[in-house]
């Protein structure tokens, strides 16, 4: 006796027989492959814009001038605000019918109340921009993203400390090889930058300089000390030539590359430590304002951005990073370069580099909500190792050498390490979920971290 099997199947204008878990399987295709496309977007956009800050504020040859930090995050958080307002014109056309509604939105969003509510975070996130900035003009995109990591222990220190929020024994294991592997790859990264300064003084190879190298080119150690001598030897005018008598042009200079990189080192701590306060204050804070959407709470924290900014683009050439007086702007002084004006240094790629920052905050937005706080960690980690590949071979300047492959491998386990804690176990917390505030939170965190 045949068993008869009941199958739901549908009919189309055809007749044709349709399996309606067909469809749902396409359309979960489309979704997969949608939302992979995003997220190799969103990295590629991250790697592209830390090897873009480091072309533009540290090139490889410098010119006479490089764009001021302060100013590229004042025009930064200025766009920021012009972005923001059109997506909530937009918002408000779309829902409203009309822009009438607008003016009315506006004034809400700018009250002075839900300015001053974030303007603590917002300040900390603006500093963190400009030492971030900072820290691209004395480092290279590689350092730059494996210094970042840093602020995972930071951030777990602060919220264990302010938030009282609890970690297991293996995470706060896990943090220290973090940290451990940041500092290893920090000092290996200051000897291969002292050879490179070495091949960039002795002009070697000579394929990469229009000017002839030096004869002899050799290294002077006294203690910690490092000194670099270069001879050219020339013939004595009016003396025969089987005389075989010349004379020396000697030059010396110290090397700068541990000292540069002892600044770029400060600048990302001070980011890593503005970073942290502004997620610890920003937790306390989007736990208040949870239904707050987050394009009305970015642009309530530009508003306090934008003149945080400018100010800064007085602080930092008066007393932070004054490089002898040239980074005055605003009037002249008796060093060379001084007032050469706010936008001093701005070319093409600059306001590039701006642009892709901005894309970022967006871009970092729409992944973290449409994905998981994990998944975007994940994202970071493959930058991390695409940054550090790239700015240690193709990108890099053309005396410099290959980057040994244990930096690789410390780059590698760096990530490892973050994903690790990333996924590990968490500890059970007493203080009740709010999801939309931390989904919020998890935002502007990503959103404000620019490399």
């Amino acid at each position: 006796m045949p068993i008869a099997v009941s199958v739901d199947t549908m009919k189309d204008k055809r007749g044709k027989t349709e399996i309606p878990e067909r469809k749902d399987c396409l359309s979960s295709l489309r979704e997969i492959l949608s939302q992979s496309a995003l997220l190799v977007f969103y990295v590629f956009v991250e790697t592209a814009g830390a090897l873009l800050n480091s072309r533009v504020l540290k090139p490889n040859h410098s010119p006479e001038f490089t764009p001021l930090p302060s100013s590229m995050t004042t025009v930064h958080a200025g766009l920021s605000i012009l972005v923001g307002l059109f997506i909530v014109m937009s918002r408000t056309a779309y829902s409203e019918g009309s822009l009438s509604a607008f003016p009315r939105k506006a004034m809400e969003v700018f009250h002075l109340r839900n300015v001053c509510h974030y303007s603590l975070v917002a300040a900390c996130y603006t500093t963190q921009g400009v030492f971030s900035y900072l820290a691209y003009s004395r480092l290279d995109a590689g350092l730059k993203k494996v210094l970042d990591q840093a602020r995972i222990p930071v951030v777990a220190a602060m919220s264990s400390i302010v938030l009282g929020k609890r970690y297991t024994l293996s995470e706060w294991l896990t943090l220290l090889v973090v940290f451990l592997g940041i500092v290893c790859f920090y000092l290996a990264d200051v000897e291969h930058d002292k050879v490179t300064e070495m091949h960039q003084k002795c002009r070697y190879p000579a394929g990469c300089f229009s000017q002839p190298p030096y004869d002899l080119c050799a290294i002077q150690v006294d203690g910690r000390t490092i000194t670099g001598i270069a001879i050219r030897n020339s013939a004595i005018t009016g003396i025969a030539i089987q005389d075989f008598s010349t004379t020396h042009d000697v030059y010396t200079w110290p090397l700068h590359a541990a000292e540069t990189d002892r600044r770029g080192l400060f600048f990302s701590l001070m980011a890593i430590l503005c970073n942290g306060l502004g997620s610890v204050f920003a937790e306390k804070v989007l736990k208040s304002r949870a239904s707050t959407p987050f394009v009305e709470q970015k642009l309530q924290m530009e508003s306090t951005g934008l003149p945080v900014a400018f100010a800064m683009a007085f602080i930092v050439p008066l007393w932070i990073d004054p490089k002898g007086g040239q980074s005055i702007w605003w009037t002249t002084n008796e060093t060379t370069g001084s007032g050469a004006g706010f936008f001093q240094g701005f070319s093409h790629l600059t306001w590039g580099v701006i642009a892709i920052n901005m894309f970022q905050t967006w871009v970092g937005g729409m992944v973290t909500k449409r994905f998981s706080a994990l998944v975007a960690k994940l994202s970071t980690c493959i930058t991390l190792m695409l940054t550090v590949i790239l700015s240690g071979t193709l990108f890099k300047p053309c005396e410099a050498d290959l980057l040994p492959i244990t930096m690789f491998a410390l780059a590698a386990i760096i990530a490892a390490i973050t994903l690790l804690f990333a996924f590990a176990p968490k500890l059970q917390q007493v203080a009740p979920a709010l999801p939309p505030a931390r989904e919020n939170l998890i935002q502007m965190q990503d959103a404000e971290d620019m490399s």
